[in-house]
């Protein structure tokens, strides 16, 4: 994308805001909440088996089997309130804890032949009152205002309105009698989420003009016994959600794979009935010895079953929600919700980068790729946060703001883009092939019109001899020669990838490398010129009616650092490459005048391709207009395809410009004289004649082989 930083930084920084916007406009919606909701129980699931239950809480349940025990002996349900006597009777001669009963007690008992009402309430009213750590439950609707009191001793003193979240006006209360006797009452409403499932729950509920706990909260407060914490100190403590209530961390499905360990009711009162006979209880008494026992149902038949998203379509045990909830308090297992700010920060940022890496890798990779990198980044970062510390980030509104900036950001890219693909086509497809003009539109970023420096390798080619070809060509000839040759020569430099930089006469200059660079760009120079000079060897232009001509071609290669970019006027200018290298590619075309070659190249294109192509190392020079000499190569061939003849004159040619070099000028000459009579070879014609001359005037003691050109 072609406009600048600031831009692309604005851009980015509007559609974030949008984005967070509209994001945030739609969490009130049932979408976003059906969509968070369903994630947030797959990491419920995910997570919950990694922490481990509070041991110490001990769960009694009117089972199936205790429903089945007792009406084989005749008994039915609701069962008489003895038995429940019973169970604290033994629970306190096994000095268990506190005892939670999230069992309705509403109701006043029947008469029975084997015991009457009064007699059966009244012994577990004494049985409370002697145990003296009970919770009894209460739950509370809204229905109408009642004139249902709750005792002083039970409300909470404090004015904690930050904590609750529904006001309630009546309530249904144990039995007088066992109200009187109990240390504490705890509700146990539960408030679900729109689809029914329950997540959370309150710790406060606020009953007309004052507020009473939750079952789990009471049960915490009681048996903490040492703890004089205020309500207000000790809820700061506990993490609430924006609605302040308490989102519950689960440890696990109910069951047989519960966290929770189980017994059965008529158990208990078996073991009792056998305690008090002096007879070793079924249950050893150590079991529940400083336990919380929570006791409730679990029989399908007493309808206690809630949904949960641990269970999945299970229904799960009310007394275990209240457990689990005990649990968590007591282990500090809390889910910490993120803060609004938080949340609103994170989507803005979420957002930015999106637009952002859009603007700045505006290719058909980019548009695919980063977004989902993006959005895969996130969900593994929200699961990985909930799994690792119990964080828990919603997670539409997130996807959401990036999905909409990266719709925002492809649109505003399609209309740069239309403007920018008109441009790239209308610079480059007079100099490159269509396909890299094709790739240049889905890559534009690699183009830099206002320059700038890139390691390229440049190829200067001219006709030999074309001077005296042209003079006997009148004016029409000259100009069909030369648009066939261009336009067959150019045929070959575009389909290897280069970018035809200019016609100068009858030369041809191109840059392999750019505009969109790749690594073997030297090597492409080398095929070009090779395959160049193959199929002009197959060509031949009438000179007149009768005389023909074969193209030669003399071809110069350099690889180096240039600049590339637009260069001339706002009326009209051209992508072109300037530099030294570009020079020296001219210089080193000229060059093959003077040894009769068709192909050199530079040291360093030849350390590009020394291992792909046959090079023959022609001399040290420095060409005019440079202080520094180097090394020059003839291109000789591919080196897969050399034949041995061609290979044995590179080698004995190397071997005599060693000794060339090392002032052995008569073991040379003969060297060279050889390579003369054996191949014909104009470069060692040359050497002869240097030989010769170093023979008869030796040169200075500074003398460094180095041939200067002083002409271009």
């Amino acid at each position: 994308m072609k406009f600048n930083l600031k831009l692309k930084i604005l851009f980015s920084i509007i559609i974030a805001a949008g984005s967070v916007l509209i994001a945030l406009f739609t969490t009130s919606s049932k979408i976003t909440a059906t969509f968070n909701n369903e994630i947030y129980d797959m990491k419920v699931n995910l997570s919950a088996n990694t922490l481990k239950a509070d041991t110490n809480i001990v769960i009694v349940a009117v089972d199936q089997t205790s429903l089945e025990f007792f009406e084989n002996n005749a008994i039915g349900w609701p069962w008489p309130r003895l038995f429940y006597a019973e169970v604290l009777k033994f629970l306190k001669a096994a000095n268990a804890g506190t005892v939670l009963f999230d069992v309705d007690f509403s109701s006043r008992e029947i008469d029975r032949w084997e015991i009457d009402a009064k007699t059966s309430e009244s012994a577990f009213a004494e049985a409370i009152r002697d145990y003296n750590n009970v919770i009894l439950i209460s739950s509370l609707s809204q229905d109408n205002n009642s004139e249902t009191e709750i005792d002083k001793r039970f409300r909470i003193k404090e004015n904690i309105k930050q904590y609750y979240s529904a006001d309630y006006n009546d309530a249904v209360l144990p039995l007088e009698s066992f109200r009187k006797n109990m240390s504490a009452l705890g509700i146990v409403n539960v408030i679900k989420d729109p689809d029914g499932i329950i997540r959370r729950s309150p710790l406060i509920y606020k009953y007309k003009d004052f507020f009473l706990p939750h079952a789990a909260l009471a049960s915490y407060i009681l048996s903490d016994t040492e703890s004089n914490e205020s309500y207000s100190e000790l809820l700061g403590k506990f993490q609430t959600d924006s609605l302040s209530q308490f989102l519950i961390n689960w440890y696990g499905p109910s069951g047989k794979e519960s966290p929770f360990e189980y017994y059965s009711i008529h158990s208990l009162v078996v073991s009792a009935s056998k305690l008090s006979k002096n007879i070793e209880p079924d249950i050893p008494l150590k079991k529940f010895e400083g336990k919380t026992v929570i006791i409730g149902g679990t029989a399908f038949a007493l309808l206690d079953y809630k949904p949960v998203p641990i269970q999945g379509d299970e229904p799960y045990p009310g007394m275990e929600i209240h457990a689990t909830l005990l649990s968590n308090l007591r282990s500090g297992h809390f889910i910490t919700p993120f803060t609004s700010g938080n949340f609103i920060l994170m989507i803005g940022l979420l957002s930015f980068i999106t637009s952002f890496i859009f603007f700045i890798f505006s290719n058909r990779l980019s548009v695919v790729i980063f977004p989902i990198l993006i959005l895969l980044l996130y969900i593994l970062t929200d699961f990985g946060l909930f799994y690792l510390y119990r964080i828990f980030i919603p997670s539409f509104e997130p996807v959401l703001a990036v999905v909409l900036s990266l719709i925002t950001s492809s649109y505003i890219s399609y209309i740069y883009e239309g403007k920018q693909r008109k441009q790239i086509n209308q610079l480059f497809s007079r100099y490159i092939n269509p396909h890299v003009v094709r790739e240049l539109l889905d890559n534009p970023d690699e183009i830099e019109l206002k320059g700038k420096e890139v390691e390229a390798t440049i190829f200067f080619s001219d006709i030999e001899d074309f001077t005296t070809v042209s003079e006997k060509m009148n004016p029409q000839e000259l100009l069909q020669f030369l648009n066939e040759y261009f336009g067959y020569t150019s045929s070959i430099i575009l389909n290897n990838d280069a970018l035809l930089d200019k016609y100068i006469g009858d030369a041809i200059m191109a840059v392999f490398g750019v505009p969109i660079h790749k690594n073997d760009h030297a090597a492409s120079a080398c095929q070009t010129a090779l395959d160049m000079q193959k199929s002009l060897k197959k060509l031949s232009v009438k000179v007149h009616s009768s005389e023909k001509w074969n193209y030669e071609t003399r071809i110069g290669i350099n690889t180096g650092k240039i600049v590339v970019g637009n260069i001339g006027t706002s009326n009209r200018s051209d992508y072109t490459a300037i530099g030294d290298p570009v020079n020296v590619a001219s210089r080193l075309e000229s060059i093959n005048k003077f040894f009769k070659t068709n192909i050199i190249i530079s040291e360093t294109t030849q350390s590009a391709v020394d291992s792909l192509f046959l090079v023959r190392e022609l001399d040290m020079v420095r060409v005019k207009g440079k202080k520094n000499a180097m090394k020059i190569y003839e291109l000789c061939s591919e080196l897969e395809s050399a034949d041995d003849l061609r290979v044995k004159l590179v080698k004995d040619f190397s071997n005599a410009l060693d000794l060339y070099r090392k002032w052995e000028w008569n073991e040379a000459l003969q060297y060279f004289e050889e390579i003369y009579k054996t191949y014909n070879d104009y470069p060692a014609l040359i050497y002869i004649n240097r030989c010769r001359e170093n023979i008869n005037q030796p040169p200075d003691k500074d003398w460094d082989s180095v041939y200067n050109f002083s002409q271009k």
